[in-house]
C-alpha cells in the first residue's frame, strides 16, 4: 500500500498536478493605497498582491496610532493571486502607520509594506 500511495504522488508530480510545499515561493510584498479620502472609522485602503506559484493570499493588517496604539487585525479570507481588493479599516482620527503582510496557502509569509495615514 505504501508503494502505491509513493506512485500516486511521484505520478500527481510528474504531471503538474500537484507541487510539494518545498518548492513554493512566497508571495510579493503587497501593494497599499488609499481608496479615496481617510474618514473616521472608515478608511478604505486597495490592496493588490501576487504569489509567484499561482497560490490564493491571505492579508493581515497591523495599524499604530502615533500615541503607540496598536489595532492588530485578523487574517483576511484567501484572494486569488493578482486580485485587487478593498478593504475598511476602522481607525480613529490622527496619525496611523499601517502594515500589510500577505501570506500564502502554504504559510509562507511576504515582507511587510507600510502606509502612513493621516485620519482627519
Amino acid at each position: 500500500m505504501k508503494s502505491l500511495i509513493t506512485i500516486l504522488v511521484l505520478v500527481s508530480l510528474m504531471s503538474g498536478c500537484a507541487k510539494l510545499p518545498l518548492d513554493n515561493g512566497a508571495p510579493a510584498v503587497p501593494e497599499l493605497s488609499l481608496s479615496g479620502p481617510p474618514q473616521a472609522n472608515n478608511v478604505a485602503i486597495e490592496v493588490t498582491v501576487d504569489d509567484p506559484d499561482g497560490d490564493r493570499i491571505s492579508l493581515k493588517f497591523i495599524a499604530t496610532h502615533s500615541t503607540g496604539v496598536t489595532q492588530d487585525f485578523a487574517w483576511t479570507s484567501f484572494l486569488d493571486s493578482g486580485e485587487t481588493e478593498v478593504f475598511y479599516l476602522g481607525l480613529s482620527t490622527g496619525q496611523w502607520t499601517l502594515t500589510a503582510r500577505a501570506k500564502d496557502e502554504w504559510e509562507e509569509e511576504s515582507k511587510a509594506r507600510v502606509l502612513e495615514v493621516v485620519v482627519p
